[in-house]
């Protein structure tokens, strides 16, 4: 659902998500794969050679070429300058049982490192934790939740945006709803996410919502799940 970002710098955490979603609500797992490359009787074959990036050749150990298999947050501090195919698998389970299978491919283009800094939301720690560690908020149908996010950018003249992706947005009863507004403080901006679900809207899997900062140089992800949950 997220708009494809191909542009980020070397040598800096970054962070996307493509933000997949299934609307059946099953459960998607993603891991990385090998890119097809032509083929024959509609049997593809794999690239020749092909390379992961998350080898020590093209990622810095702080924070190698990495995708979240539950979320599919990509995370990753490019090495070197480059133009870069990465294939991506995706997993479709119901009841425990695997469905479907789908792949992707995705360019990525690292540019030099300038002195820019990184846009970023700054109190992404106050969302609450599941026990696995990613930020998790449960919504009751019925409340009114609201939350807010503060964005900001260390480049003073830099400015900063925010945009925010998901299945709330487009694909429940009642849809959630998100704004921006300066808080006069600097460049920093606040992003206010509401959502009222109703229970039609209550499943097990969480809504992913992806929040994007972006200082019109370079983007950066931050990914929550909400769930929608009677207890």
């Amino acid at each position: 659902l997220a708009d494809p970002i191909t542009y980020l710098p070397t040598n800096t955490l970054w962070q996307y998500n493509p933000l997949p979603f299934d609307p059946d609500g099953d459960s998607l797992v993603w891991s990385m794969s090998v890119p097809y490359s032509g083929g024959s009787n509609s049997l593809p074959d794999t690239v020749s050679g092909y390379e992961y990036l998350d080898d020590t050749l093209y990622s810095n150990s702080s924070a190698p070429f990495a995708i979240d298999p539950v979320t599919g947050q990509i995370t990753w501090s490019a090495k070197i300058v480059g133009n870069f195919v990465v294939s991506f698998g995706i997993q479709e389970y119901r009841n425990g049982s695997l469905i479907g299978i789908m792949n992707r491919d995705m360019q990525f283009v690292v540019i030099p490192d300038t002195t820019n800094a990184m846009p970023l939301i700054s109190n992404i720690n106050n969302v609450p934790t599941n026990s696995m560690g990613y930020p998790y908020v449960k919504i009751n149908p019925g409340q009114n939740y609201q939350l807010h996010l503060l964005a900001s950018d260390a480049d003073v003249s830099d400015v900063v945006s925010m945009q925010s992706f998901g299945e709330p947005f487009i694909q429940t009863s009642s849809l959630s709803t998100f704004n921006v507004v300066s808080t006069g403080n600097g460049n920093e901006v606040e992003g206010t996410f509401a959502w009222n679900p109703d229970v039609t809207d209550v499943r097990t899997n969480p809504y992913l919502v992806v929040f994007r900062i972006s200082d019109n140089i370079f983007y950066y992800d931050e990914t929550i799940q909400f769930e929608v949950t009677l207890g």
